[in-house]
């Protein structure tokens, strides 16, 4: 099985860069700040009351998830936005374009490698969403659940990011097509049961 060229190119590209692994680091900062303070104010709580209510942490697992779930929805379409539009820019995508590669094999590619990148964030994580199984309450099944969903999201809204670029000639009216579509998606999907 050969690696699609493409994807090989950009993974070497962006494991030179410095700009994922300050998104990373950015990421999982905003991401572990919420249940590091949630767990403070909790215990220093139980001190002063003597009592330790266990449905508390609890609610930390509850609003890690959502606050991951809403950064993942905003930081995936600015990795993936610039992926074709970017080679327009440059005007390498003509060059791309006059290879044997097809073009399903150059955008398999991209999404490919920003899957990867998106994939960092979501490994690195991890070990902040586990953080919850320190005080039990939390099963195994409904971690697994999360995580496939999570996985979901991240493959829409990498898809989106692709599409909004491959229409688009400038990054930055990718970047902004690709948050306007997800809008529109997320506003529908919150507004119908409304």
């Amino acid at each position: 099985m050969t690696t699609n060229p493409v994807y090989k190119r950009e993974m070497m590209v962006s494991s030179r860069s410095i700009r994922l692994p300050l998104i990373v680091a950015g990421f999982n900062l905003i991401l572990a700040a919420f249940p590091l303070v949630y767990m403070f104010v909790t215990v220093n709580m139980s001190r002063v009351n003597a009592q330790i209510n266990y449905a508390t942490f609890l609610n930390i697992f509850k609003y890690v998830t959502i606050i991951e779930f809403a950064l993942m929805l905003f930081t995936t379409p600015a990795l993936t936005a610039g992926s074709i539009s970017t080679e327009r820019e440059h005007r390498t995508l003509e060059l791309m374009l006059t290879t044997k590669l097809t073009p399903a094999k150059i955008v398999i590619g991209k999404l490919e490698a920003s899957l990867s990148s998106v994939a960092i964030l979501f490994i690195s994580s991890l070990p902040i969403l586990a953080l919850v199984f320190a005080y039990g309450g939390i099963t195994v099944i409904s971690l697994v659940c999360i995580l496939i969903s999570f996985l979901c999201v991240m493959f829409f809204a990498a898809s989106l990011g692709i599409y909004a670029s491959s229409i688009s000639k400038r990054t930055s009216m990718a970047t902004a097509a690709a948050y306007a579509i997800e809008l529109v998606f997320i506003g529908g999907t919150v507004g119908i049961p409304v």
